[in-house]
């Protein structure tokens, strides 16, 4: 399952994101509980949304929302306390509220 995570790290950072979630999801497939996985997918939709950015236009962040939320609160379901994954989905709750969605 790492040769899978660190690929897919790699296809991103190559700039082919739609191979680095094809990555991701076949060691979701193959292990439902390999938190790596869905966090790569959570901060992967978190990025292309990033608060940096000042706020993305709305279909971007409507988009980002709906993918990368679930795989975020997927890492906190498998590990209540994880860090990276809480930041996540406080930045997350930051832009909703930020853009009146929430």
């Amino acid at each position: 399952m790492r040769t899978y995570i660190h690929l897919a790290e790699l296809k991103l950072a190559e700039g082919y994101p739609n191979e680095a979630i094809e990555n991701y999801e076949h060691v979701i497939k193959e292990d439902d509980k390999y938190l790596a996985a869905y966090l790569g997918l959570g901060q992967y939709y978190l990025s292309i949304s990033s608060p940096e950015k000042v706020l993305p236009p709305s279909n971007v962040l409507d988009f980002s929302l709906s993918q990368g939320k679930p795989y975020l609160k997927k890492v906190i379901e498998l590990d209540p306390d994880h860090t990276d994954a809480l930041v996540g989905l406080s930045v997350f709750s930051y832009m909703e509220v930020r853009t009146g969605r929430q």
